[in-house]
């Protein structure tokens, strides 16, 4: 850790980086927020940083979102990391495991419970579905470079167990590729049948604890039309895992991935890891939340209608409010005139409507 030098210039250009501007615009103790940094901007500065070696998370940064007192930060956090023995270097440990069930992160164990038919509000899978418009695709290409995706990264092919535990497949254990044919199609039929694929595929939960976690579907159109259908469960990879997947599975359409680098790390072993460095840390934070726990309210009480008078329990609707680009732009600005990042503006009103529809208002 002692190579490691990040003073209040590299912090600066840092963030200049993510702002895209001049970095001697920035001053020591000018409010970062205010400048534009918003959370997921602080997200992946905390990850550059502990790519550098420097442990912080984002809670870390955006308690005193400057330049100077993140420089202080990191040298705090560097010099206590120097007065710890190093930790001796182990040889990596993708597929050392293989099959052998491990344990759930947090998020994990709360998408895992939150799936389960007998949850209150739940039987629901948290998931990314999107879908891609594209020219030309075909099919069997994308089918191999599907199946050499799924080979790279193992929690493709995980399977979620009943006893709250993971493992790793050798191959998927449930159907994750699909082929449908629209071409001969009449045209006015195909718009409903894309509706279908979509509300279907939008609501669906996969058979996690089958090992499927993936789903990936083509769409074949007339005139050389193709869409791509993407879904994957949350319990296998969060947002930014998702972006890396289609990076890879375009790789491997293109020209078989001869570009990617091998993997010589896992999710196993990064929990493993994880929780090794944070054990201290975590038992602290237990203590922190046991403490005021009691003091916690009770869930919102919300006028919810009874599973028996629903149409379909599982399903749920999405009530939006469209900001043209200007509006957004006055928005932003204004949560950064006060010091605030535009998440915290959308979470305050969240918690208002929560709060407007709740009969207990703490």
């Amino acid at each position: 850790m002692g190579d490691v030098v990040l003073g209040q210039e590299e912090v600066r250009a840092l963030v200049a980086g993510e702002l895209d501007v001049d970095p001697a615009a920035i001053g020591p103790d000018e409010d970062l927020v205010t400048l534009g940094l918003h959370s997921m901007r602080m997200i992946r500065i905390a990850a550059s940083l502990r790519r550098r070696g420097v442990r912080v998370n984002f809670s870390d940064l955006a308690l005193r979102p400057t330049v100077l007192a993140w420089s202080e930060l990191i040298e705090e956090r560097l010099g206590a990391e120097g007065d710890r023995p190093a930790r001796p270097v182990e040889p990596p440990r993708q597929e050392s495991a293989a099959g052998e069930p491990f344990g759930l992160a947090t998020m994990q164990h709360g998408y895992w419970i939150g799936r389960a038919d007998g949850q209150a509000l739940g039987g629901v899978a948290a998931h990314l579905y999107a879908e891609f418009d594209g020219q030309g695709v075909e099919p069997r290409r994308l089918e191999r470079a599907v199946v050499d995706l799924v080979n790279r990264h193992g929690m493709l092919r995980s399977q979620f167990l009943d006893d709250g535990t993971q493992r790793v497949l050798d191959q998927p254990g449930h159907p994750i590729w699909s082929l449908t044919d629209l071409r001969e199609v009449p045209a006015a039929e195909v718009e409903g049948r894309l509706e279908e694929i979509r509300r279907q595929k939008t609501h669906q939960r996969m058979r996690a604890d089958l090992g499927q976690v993936l789903d990936v579907s083509l769409t074949l159109l007339a005139g050389g039309r193709t869409r791509l259908h993407v879904d994957v469960d949350m319990l296998a990879a969060d947002a930014l895992s998702y972006r890396l997947m289609l990076a890879d599975l375009a790789a491997f359409y293109r020209d078989g991935g001869s570009a990617l680098a091998p993997l010589s790390y896992d999710y196993r072993s990064y929990l493993a890891d994880y929780n090794a460095l944070n054990a201290a840390a975590r038992e602290e934070q237990r203590a922190w939340w046991q403490d005021v726990l009691p003091e916690l309210p009770d869930a919102p009480a919300l006028p919810l209608v009874p599973e028996s008078e629903r149409e379909d329990p599982l399903r749920t609707v999405r009530y939006e409010h469209w900001l043209d680009p200007e509006h957004k732009r006055r928005l932003i600005d204004r949560a950064h005139e006060r010091g605030v990042t535009p998440a915290t503006v959308l979470a305050s009103v969240f918690a208002d409507v929560v709060g407007t529809w709740s009969s207990e208002q703490k």
